[in-house]
């Protein structure tokens, strides 16, 4: 809480109630986009997914700025619809980038230590949650912070975050 009232600064004023029933759409979300890979995508190549998985996070980082510029108001879409929509979407996406490395670690692993292989992976994948966390940290602190109400550094870090998403493309040709 900024301690400003909901209309004093341009920002959203979501309730408890409302960021705990997208929480739940988000995790429904994820179940469902479960189905959708088998259903649709996992006849796709790795590479492909890959790909099209990054420049999707690449563009849909850019939702952010959507909100954060406060365009979603400017064509009539509101936070809570416009938030709402984008807890449904990124489970999605965020299934899409990482079921392919659980097939490929399940298939890869030889048996009897696929458990094994599976905690590995997602220890591998929280330890570089955590780590971004860290640099994305020292990257708002070298734009100088994100203090309220203005908010400096937020969009540059916005866009650099973006950016940055596109990285892993380089690596799938060694896949």
């Amino acid at each position: 809480a900024l301690g400003l009232p909901c209309g004093e600064y341009p920002r959203p004023c979501l309730t408890a109630t409302f960021l705990g029933n997208i929480t739940i759409a988000g995790y429904a979300m994820l179940s469902i986009s479960v189905a959708m890979y088998n259903a649709w995508w996992s006849g796709y190549s790795y590479r492909t997914i890959f790909t099209f998985g990054h420049l999707m996070s690449f563009l849909w980082n850019f939702t952010d700025l959507i909100w954060l510029k406060r365009w979603n108001i400017m064509i009539g879409v509101s936070d809570k619809l416009f938030i709402l929509t984008e807890e449904v979407l990124a489970p999605i996406l965020d299934k899409f980038l990482s079921m392919p490395m659980f097939i490929i670690v399940a298939a890869l692993a030889p048996e009897g230590v696929e458990v094994t292989m599976f905690a590995l992976n997602m220890a591998i994948s929280n330890f570089g949650g955590l780590v971004s966390g860290y640099f994305g940290v020292a990257l708002l602190y070298a734009l100088g912070g994100v203090e309220a109400p203005e908010f400096i550094g937020v969009e540059a870090m916005t866009i650099i975050r973006g950016f940055t998403r596109l990285f892993p493309i380089l690596l799938i040709p060694f896949l």
